[in-house]
């Protein structure tokens, strides 16, 4: 028996054998794998070939984002793999078991506790290749307090003049999807002045 990658190409005749290793041409992507038998009189058999799905490459995940809700946190994402194609994605948060989610693109967490998280997002497509993606969150909650004071002075051609003053206090909570602005107080005076 011979084999060959392209059906050009030979190996030298060997004995027959119901096994052997074979190195595919480089690369992902679909194989062939072609054999010929010849007989103890020389004679030659048809060719016969094989083909294999050669896939080496990784699938991709990309976070599309996250949402909380008090202490419950959802997380969603997208995945491909263009050879073999995703088998199924397992989640897991910390140092907290895996999850097998198969074929799902987000998962919640209940129960969540202030602080730093760290969320690990593994994709295995059909050919057991495996990507991990980390995405580490912040949900503690702070709360910062800021003051903004504009003077503006505008003087009229009618010998008055006009000061505004206006201060402004807001306090800000902000958690991890974004601050949340709650204005405390807004005080505008007036004061004209004749002269």
């Amino acid at each position: 028996m011979r084999f060959s990658n392209d059906n050009i190409t030979w190996t030298s005749w060997e004995p027959y054998s119901n096994t052997r290793t074979w190195i595919l041409k480089p690369g992902d992507g679909l194989k062939y794998v072609y054999v010929q038998f010849r007989d103890n009189a020389g004679i030659m058999s048809q060719v016969y070939y094989a083909t294999i799905m050669l896939d080496t490459t990784p699938p991709v995940v990309d976070i599309l984002g996250f949402q909380i809700y008090d202490t419950r946190v959802t997380i969603s994402w997208s995945g491909f793999d263009n050879l073999s194609g995703i088998d199924h994605y397992e989640i897991r948060l910390d140092e907290g078991a895996w999850i097998n989610i198969g074929a799902s693109t987000n998962y919640t967490f209940e129960n969540l506790s202030q602080g730093v998280h760290i969320i690990y997002i593994k994709a295995m497509d059909k050919a057991e290749n495996i990507n991990t993606i980390i995405y580490i969150m912040n949900t503690t909650q702070t709360t910062t307090t800021s003051t903004t004071t504009i003077s503006v002075t505008t003087t009229y051609t009618t010998t008055q003049t006009q000061t505004t003053t206006v201060t402004q206090t807001d306090t800000v909570t902000a958690g991890v999807i974004g601050a949340v602005a709650l204005i405390i107080g807004l005080a505008i005076s007036l004061v004209l002045k004749k002269k």
